[in-house]
């Protein structure tokens, strides 16, 4: 955790400064949300791996090795290539 945070948490902070922080970082999220959307945007996707994402049933994705970025499903052939 960060010593902003730290020391925040430490506080005694009211409901208003709370709300006031939270909504702070949620722009924050927000902003870095809309840099990462444009980098993966301008992105070649020239590399892609196969890769099982989230949690439960397996889902198989397509994604960039740059960017992360999620291409979509691969095809039967990308599968077996990749060993599944």
């Amino acid at each position: 955790m960060s010593e902003k945070v730290e020391s925040i948490i430490k506080k005694d902070l009211s409901t208003e400064d709370i709300n006031k922080l939270i909504f702070e970082y949620k722009g924050e999220i927000d902003l870095i949300n809309k840099k990462i959307e444009e980098i993966q945007n301008n992105c070649r996707h020239s590399e892609h791996e196969i890769k099982s994402i989230g949690m439960g049933p397996v889902k198989v994705r397509k994604i960039c090795k740059a960017c992360g970025y999620d291409l979509g499903y691969p095809s039967k052939d990308e599968l077996g290539k990749a060993g599944y």
